[in-house]
């Protein structure tokens, strides 16, 4: 049994194809795929364990027993540092807060009086369902940077 199908009008059908490519791409745009308002907060405060740590690209994670250190970022904006390691901070407590609290790219510390800024790039992914905190900094040689990944306990 063959189909035969004649053509009457190849630009109406080229036309109707068009408009359909057309309307089909606005239903997914990038507000459609997060549910709710995506310009929502992240939260940042918590405790933070290390994960992985590295110098200058090299991962330091085994050289070192990171598994003590924690630092906890408190929701009133102070933070506190518990077994203290090389970190971008010498002191063990003081305030904290972020530069873009939707799309945040630098971690601030600060004295407990708000003076003496330390200022830490961050990233803020989630990585195989967990959230993470990436720091990068320097500890005062410029030479050497370290970037700490943490994730919440």
């Amino acid at each position: 049994m063959k189909l035969k199908f004649k053509i009457k009008n190849p630009v109406l059908i080229i036309s109707l194809i068009l408009i359909a490519a057309v309307w089909s791409c606005n239903m997914f745009n990038e507000d459609s795929l997060v549910p709710g308002n995506s310009d929502i907060p992240l939260d940042a405060s918590g405790s933070w364990k290390i994960v992985k740590a590295s110098r200058n690209g090299t991962d330091i994670t085994f050289l070192m027993d990171f598994s003590k250190f924690k630092m906890n970022l408190k929701e009133d904006g102070s933070y506190s540092i518990d077994n203290y390691l090389p970190f971008v901070v010498k002191k063990t407590s003081g305030k904290w807060e972020i530069d873009d609290p939707v799309f945040p790219f630098r971690l601030f510390f600060y004295d407990s009086d708000g003076s003496n800024k330390i200022i830490a790039n961050l990233n803020f992914p989630v990585s195989a369902g967990k959230r993470q905190i990436i720091l990068t900094f320097s500890t005062g040689c410029t030479t050497n940077t370290y970037s700490y990944i943490f994730e919440k306990i």
